[in-house]
């Protein structure tokens, strides 16, 4: 098959025909259970895909990676946040009673 690079680079131009802000906050209830480890393993993912291509990327492409970079590193700051509001249930007594 003969790739017509013209054509492909046409393609890429065009802008994208989805919301990327709206797909990504419909996937947000995906990640409600996710660990911390596997949210930053996203986030680093799509930061190291992005930035290998950023520069070859249309503008539309690099604004919806951009968009995802985002939504990742906020969902990873929401997490952080509630994990740094949460009660300390699981404080040790101030004395610890000798057996």
């Amino acid at each position: 098959m003969d790739a017509n690079f013209a054509d492909l680079e046409l393609l890429a131009q065009q802008p994208l025909v989805f919301d990327t802000a709206a797909l990504l906050s419909a996937a947000k209830p995906i990640y409600e259970n996710a660990s911390l480890h596997e949210l930053f393993d996203l986030l680093e993912s799509a930061i190291e895909s992005y930035t290998l291509v950023q520069d070859h990327l249309a503008v539309a492409l690099r604004e919806s990676a951009e968009k995802e970079i985002e939504f990742f590193s906020l969902l990873l700051q929401e997490r952080l946040n509630s994990l740094l509001e949460q009660p300390k249930s699981s404080k040790l007594p101030l004395k610890i009673s000798s057996i």
